[in-house]
């Protein structure tokens, strides 16, 4: 599993969105990448990460399973180290414990 963070350096919201991710990013057992989005109009493979994961809004927090979205946290939510803990870590905690499951008893 990882999150992926979208943000922009002069976007008001997606700088205390990062200030929680910097609290959180050494305490969870999974990989936090950023993606920056300064550059919007002149980075083309920038465009094409943000149409491949359907980003409309910055700050935009993704967690994935194999590529696949598992949970979007967008810019119209507020965030901070409880609703990161109790959406994005609960949830990876809750897919981990279902595959180790369903793969005992041969779902997988």
């Amino acid at each position: 599993m990882q999150v992926l963070v979208f943000h922009a350096t002069w976007c008001k919201e997606s700088k205390k969105f990062m200030k929680v991710i910097d609290k959180v990013r050494d305490k969870v057992p999974f990989k936090i990448e950023e993606v920056l989005c300064d550059n919007l109009d002149k980075d083309f493979e920038l465009d094409k990460i943000l149409i491949k994961y359907k980003i409309h809004t910055i700050p935009t927090i993704l967690l994935l399973d194999d590529q696949k979205e598992i949970i979007r946290i967008g810019s119209s939510h507020t965030l901070n180290v409880k609703i990161f803990n109790a959406i994005i870590l609960n949830r990876y905690i809750f897919e981990k414990e279902l595959k180790r499951v369903t793969s005992c008893y041969g779902y997988n």
